[in-house]
């Protein structure tokens, strides 16, 4: 993770496999910095993924977390075509 101070970005960077450990992880990290840092604009980049294997379970589980970016600021996920299927399933 890197944050950009002048637009108020924080960007995250996530490569490799990702399964639910890493998913939840990182999660947890971008609010725990939200939390010490204030609100933030969030580039979440998973262009680098080679394999997206977190289960329904645990993505349910994340819908039913406090949003680690608060409403009204922009989330952006760049992520490949076959990481956005798994991840829309």
């Amino acid at each position: 993770m890197d944050f950009d101070a002048r637009h108020n970005v924080l960007r995250v960077s996530v490569t490799g496999y990702v399964g639910n450990e890493i998913m939840l992880d990182t999660y947890a990290a971008v609010a725990k910095y939200v939390v010490a840092h204030g609100p933030c604009r969030a580039i979440t980049d998973l262009s680098g993924v080679t394999k997206f294997d977190a289960s329904p379970s645990a993505m349910r589980a994340l819908t039913k977390e406090t949003p680690a970016i608060p409403k009204g600021h922009m989330r952006v996920i760049v992520a490949p075509e076959d990481c956005k299927n798994e991840i829309l399933r």
